[in-house]
């Protein structure tokens, strides 16, 4: 690393580029989320023009991510594509979908469809031009929306984001501490392209009317109202850290992996209840709710604690509240609490993706095999020496067994001896959820069930050498362990 040239020291731009470069591991590859305006061409700009000095050993390329909603968005991709080009950076793009009727509106949308897509490049490192101003108008729109401590600390210089791979990667600004003026400056001066964006100025967007009719009028009246917002920032930040501190202690006394024990957690004070509950929702890398609705969590929770209730899901709102509360607004759409002899767990229930598998159960069983549904997978394996699970094979020259999912009334014989058995009953045996058990395949011959997937096999037709089967639920697939994303950011754009 040699002597930094003074241009770099004079230029603010510059001078934290140089330094963010300085804190980086030797060989890290870089992406540079670059929407083609102003601070992002700005950052790319200046880490093209210090990294071949500074630091030979990274990698670096520029990512375009292409929302579609505006006529222009095919123009801003192409002008990056045309600027990398014209410095010798490698360029990425993916066009995203997004959904324009999001209950939590089309800026949060494209918002977690950007993320996605950063957290998806094969890089060690993204960075994004998020600036002094926007850290301001974060804290300034988080206030005015009655923000947690967390809102109110601003964006992170630095966060995790866990890609589709499972593998983590560092979300880093590197130009948090400087000031929009100063990174417009930088741009003007070397004549920079960049596109303007009409949503940034669009009224109907909080950020914008912050930006352009509220940032202003403050800036006037307190000159140096960016620095005092970012070192309120700093110390909600400290809050936040030590307020983790104190949840993680409670968590680590009453949860175990994913799981919450709700009797260790009731016997929390109500401050520490909802703060190791808010704790709990974050650490699997969800934006915990607003206090209405974790208020709302921690009445369920309770009563589901109280009720000693064995299985039971947990509605944004509650099936009692007189007013039911937005998911969007929560935090948690596409996430469910459920609660399971005693113990909480986190639910993701969006569709887990089985593209590389089969779509739909067999209609017959007649050998091994792997097949998925939404709901989860079965497979029939053959084994040998097992008897007290091993499903006997058909006759070869028959159709085979026939799978279903299980239906209201249907029984299994567990013994020679003993009639047969409601299905409920294996169910509640084996500790199976309520709400995974119409989902869950049976296998017949002919209208009788002679087999529960994994669970029981009618003891006329096991066998020593024969079928094993084994039903994962997609849920159990969704559960998320805790810290395997990072919290969000304050809802920058």
């Amino acid at each position: 690393m040699g002597p930094t040239p003074k241009a770099e020291t004079d230029d603010p731009v510059l001078a934290a580029v140089a330094r963010w470069l300085d804190t980086l591991s030797e060989g890290e590859r870089i992406a540079v989320g670059c929407s083609g305006g102003l601070d992002s061409i700005a950052l790319l700009d200046a880490l093209a023009r210090v990294v071949p000095k500074r630091r030979t050993d990274l990698q670096l390329v520029a990512h375009h991510v292409h929302h579609g909603l505006l006529p222009e968005a095919d123009h801003w991709c192409e002008q990056v594509r045309e600027f990398c080009a014209g410095r010798g950076i490698a360029f990425t793009t993916e066009r995203v979908s997004v959904d324009r009727d999001d209950p939590a509106g089309i800026e949060a949308a494209a918002r977690r469809a950007r993320y996605a897509s950063l957290a998806g490049l094969p890089v060690e490192v993204v960075a994004l031009a998020h600036h002094a101003d926007d850290q301001a108008e974060t804290v300034l729109l988080q206030l005015l929306r009655g923000g947690t401590p967390r809102g109110l600390a601003g964006m992170p210089a630095t966060r995790v984001l866990i890609g589709p791979d499972g593998r983590p990667r560092r979300l880093e600004r590197p130009l948090l501490s400087v000031a929009r003026p100063a990174i417009a400056a930088y741009a003007r001066a070397r004549r920079l392209p960049w596109a303007e964006d009409p949503s940034n100025r669009d009224p109907r967007h909080a950020r914008a009317r912050v930006r352009t009719r509220i940032w202003p009028a403050l800036l006037e009246a307190f000159p140096d109202a960016r620095d005092r917002l970012a070192s309120a920032a700093r110390e909600q930040a400290e809050a936040v850290e030590l307020l983790a501190a104190l949840a993680d202690a409670d968590l680590a006394l009453i949860g175990e992996g994913s799981q919450l024990s709700l009797i260790g957690w009731a016997a929390l004070s109500p401050l520490r209840r909802r703060l190791a509950l808010r704790r709990w929702i974050e650490r699997h890398g969800i934006d915990a709710p607003r206090r209405a609705a974790t208020i709302d969590w921690e009445r369920q929770l309770m009563q589901a604690a109280q009720a000693r209730a064995n299985h039971v899901r947990l509605q944004v709102g509650g099936p009692d509240a007189s007013r039911r509360t937005s998911v969007a607004s929560t935090g948690l759409d596409g996430w469910e609490i459920r609660v399971h002899r005693g113990e909480a767990k986190i639910i993701r229930t969006a569709p887990v993706s089985c593209a590389d598998r089969a779509d739909a159960l067999p209609a017959t069983l007649q050998g091994p095999g792997r097949w998925s549904t939404a709901a989860g997978e079965l497979r029939a394996d053959l084994i040998s020496g097992c008897a007290t699970v091993a499903l006997r094979r058909p006759a070869s020259d028959g159709e085979g067994w026939r799978v279903r999912t299980r239906q209201s009334g249907d029984r299994l014989r567990l013994s020679e001896r003993s009639g047969r058995v409601m299905l409920k009953k294996i169910f509640e045996a084996h500790g199976i959820p309520v709400w995974q058990r119409a989902d869950w395949p049976v296998v017949c011959d002919g209208d009788q069930v002679i087999a529960v997937a994994g669970l029981a096999v009618d003891p006329r037709y096991r066998c020593d050498a024969g079928l094993s089967l084994r039903w994962e639920p997609c849920e159990a697939r969704r559960e998320v362990a805790p810290e395997s994303q990072g919290a969000g950011d304050g809802g920058k754009p």
